[in-house]
């Protein structure tokens, strides 16, 4: 542990079918002595997807107790408001810790990002930008009145009008709204279900494994190298998006790439957890140095279960030999 670093920016987003506009907003120290808070400003719409991070430009310094927040959901036509007190423990812990990079230097936890999904769903999550996202909470705020004048002063267009230009401008909405309608899911529940299960790249020792950075559907993400490969062993996450990896083998570097498709990995990870629910699985990673090809299977005990999605290997041009 080192001593606590605290310098961070907020962010605000939403999924990419569900935008949103913030009418207020603060992370804050309450009513403490110190009363610190730093502001998120009025913006939309937002809808860079879901664990994107909208960063704003206002900055902290110290470690926030509440989230007070309001915003205009447009998908909904409905007006959410919340004050929350936050996990500060929890988040604390993460301000202390640093990720080391490969390099030697550190990084510290330098934003708080928060995600609105339909129904008044808030996702909290700590990121140190680009290695690390971590979930500190969701919360459920309460449907409220607000003047739309005050969200969009300067507005010539009438409300509906606005609204159906927004909804329109989103490429394949209608599409996506008619089959899945207005709900808090997948983001409430189904994608934070978290399995006990660690990653492997197949006949590749930790010690050669240069890194593997995983995106997670909760909107977590990690990079784990080194120690980090050992520490995340059988560890609980959210299931993988996206996957990049990298190791040498024979004086080569090579690097693979998988985008899982949402409704098998869940199937998949459905069915395994139906034999075996108490048990740790390997989510292997096979590179088939000819065919350029990494197959996935996923492990556990006696069960082996086979995607048919394929990753994509590559290799550098550096040889580790010479």
């Amino acid at each position: 542990m080192v001593d606590i670093q605290l310098n961070w920016r907020p962010g605000i987003d939403a999924p990419k079918y569900y935008p949103i506009c913030t009418f207020f907003g603060s992370f804050s120290t309450g009513k403490n002595e110190d009363n610190n808070s730093c502001s998120l400003a009025i913006s939309g719409p937002e809808n860079g997807g879901w664990g994107n991070s909208g960063l704003e430009m206002s900055t902290g310094d110290f470690v926030p107790q509440k989230l007070d927040i309001g915003w205009f959901s447009f998908a909904e036509n409905k007006y959410f408001f919340g004050q929350f007190i936050l996990p500060t423990d929890k988040m604390k812990t993460l301000f202390k810790e640093a990720f080391i990079r490969s390099n030697g230097n550190k990084a510290f936890y330098n934003s708080l990002i928060t995600n609105m999904y339909p129904q008044g769903g808030i996702a909290l999550w700590m990121s140190i930008g680009g290695v690390r996202t971590v979930e500190i909470a969701h919360f459920q705020a309460e449907e409220t009145d607000y003047d739309w004048k005050k969200l969009y002063p300067s507005m010539l267009m009438e409300k509906e009008v606005f609204i159906k230009e927004v909804m329109d401008g989103i490429e394949g909405g209608k599409a996506y709204l008619t089959k899945h309608g207005i709900s808090p899911e997948p983001f409430k529940t189904i994608y934070r279900t978290r399995y006990e299960y660690t990653i492997t790249i197949d006949d590749v020792a930790h010690k050669d494994t240069i890194h593997i950075i995983a995106k997670f559907y909760n909107g977590e993400m990690d990079t784990m190298w080194g120690g980090g490969l050992t520490n995340n062993f059988f560890k609980t996450k959210a299931l993988p998006k996206h996957l990049f990896f990298r190791w040498h083998k024979n004086g080569i570097v090579y690097f693979g790439e998988v985008y899982f498709k949402e409704q098998e990995i869940f199937e998949v990870f459905g069915e395994m957890y139906q034999t075996y629910s108490d048990t740790s699985y390997v989510l292997r990673l096979n590179p088939d140095y000819g065919t350029k090809k990494v197959t996935i299977v996923l492990i556990s005990q006696e069960k082996k279960i086979k995607f048919k999605k394929y990753g994509k290997l590559g290799k550098s041009s550096i040889n580790l030999n010479n």
